[in-house]
């Protein structure tokens, strides 16, 4: 029997074009392409450092510049029912790192959860 493991690395493309010429149409995958817009975004910004957070809840992008680090959550939309999992996955994050922001990316939804800013997409990275 095998067991399913998750990876521990993530995969983006280059373009979203490419991303919805080879998927399959069965589900909608907003939110993915989403979260691969933002990671091209953050490439273009040019950080010391990416990485993402992956120990029992996970933070999409942990960014480094200097000795300030950055967390980033993806979500195309901020709901009752995946907030408590978006905020929680900087906690990992924050044991490891002192963070010096903690951001929540979505398609158009802004408000302040705490030290948690939740900003849109068209206000990122200049928010």
């Amino acid at each position: 029997m095998k067991d399913n493991v998750r990876n521990s690395h993530k995969i983006y493309v280059a373009d979203n074009g490419i991303t919805n010429a080879v998927s399959y149409r069965f589900w909608d995958n907003k939110a993915k392409l989403f979260e691969n817009f933002v990671s091209n975004e953050l490439q273009k910004q040019r950080h010391d450092e990416i990485t993402f957070a992956n120990n029992n809840g996970e933070c999409d992008f942990v960014v480094k510049d200097g000795g300030d680090y950055q967390a980033i959550q993806v979500c195309y939309e901020l709901t009752p029912e995946n907030q408590a999992r978006e905020v929680g996955g900087f906690a990992n994050v924050e044991k490891e790192t002192k963070l010096t922001r903690k951001l929540i990316v979505t398609y158009n939804q802004e408000r302040q959860i705490g030290n948690v800013e939740v900003i849109p997409m068209w206000k990122w990275p200049f928010g």
